[in-house]
């Protein structure tokens, strides 16, 4: 599906890239959405993160391909020699690596912020083997998450949809003038995240009228393991919260349901 606008109250959104060395958790093919939850997968709370993010391990990515393991960089500097510049390009244009970049969006129950926003531990001081929420990046445009199996679980259930962006060798190579003509800054070199169409797909949760069960479960498995902050709302109401959580997803559950009966008429 694409080009879908949904009027859906009581949603926020997450974004995470996904290539190079950022481990593909999501797989999403067509309408098919498998997820990897053996590892911490990390998402970015604003769309400036995002940009930051994919910025920076597209610039690094390039480096590699070109520099292969010698810790150099790609600058604007470097970039002017046109020699090695149409290198650069050549390189980008030919290498296996580039394939598989992403940029995903997740629709979200907002109640999924507002957990992770209260129950998260900072990544240097999160105790090694932990599997509580880690909080990265704090002083760049918000930061991001990183969430492990038992949370990211919860997080597929209450996510309403995807949108993916596939990053092409075009986008690279537009990032690679970005850079050569000096852009002020980093996020414009991946203005292009905004072009074009991105493939959209329902989360098929939201079909099944069992779903709001699940995320119940889920929740208990998260307080039965202790991944939570005591001082959290979840920690000190959690009966109160899991109900809620629960009939606030079933409401915008049956929202989304009848915008989507809207769009398929």
């Amino acid at each position: 599906m694409s080009e879908i606008k949904l009027d859906l109250t009581g949603t926020d959104t997450l974004y995470r890239f996904q290539g190079g060395n950022s481990y593909p958790s999501f797989n999403i093919v067509g309408d098919d959405v498998k997820i990897d939850a053996s590892k911490y997968t990390y998402f970015s709370k604003s769309y400036d993160h995002h940009r930051y993010f994919v910025a920076k391990r597209l610039k690094q990515l390039v480096g590699k391909i070109v520099f292969e393991e010698k810790g150099l960089t790609i600058t604007s500097v470097r970039l002017a020699n046109p020699d090695f510049y149409r290198k650069v390009q050549k390189e980008v244009i030919e290498s296996p690596k580039v394939d598989g970049l992403e940029s995903i969006e997740f629709v979200i129950d907002r109640n999924f912020l507002d957990l992770i926003e209260e129950n998260f531990e900072y990544n240097h001081a999160k105790t090694k083997g932990s599997r509580i929420i880690e909080r990265v990046d704090r002083r760049v445009y918000g930061g991001g998450y990183g969430i492990g199996e038992e949370w990211l679980r919860l997080f597929n259930s209450l996510t309403i949809l995807y949108s993916k962006k596939v990053i092409t060798r075009n986008d690279l190579l537009f990032m690679l003038n970005a850079i050569k003509c000096g852009r002020k800054s980093k996020l414009d070199s991946v203005s292009f995240l905004g072009d074009g169409t991105r493939n959209v797909i329902i989360n098929e949760e939201i079909y099944s009228s069992f779903t709001k069960y699940t995320i119940m479960q889920e929740l208990e498995e998260i307080l039965d393991k202790g991944l939570y902050k005591p001082d959290s709302e979840l920690g000190k109401h959690p009966k109160v919260m899991v109900k809620k959580i629960t009939d606030d997803y079933s409401r915008l559950r049956d929202n989304a349901l009848f915008e989507l009966e809207k769009f398929e008429k």
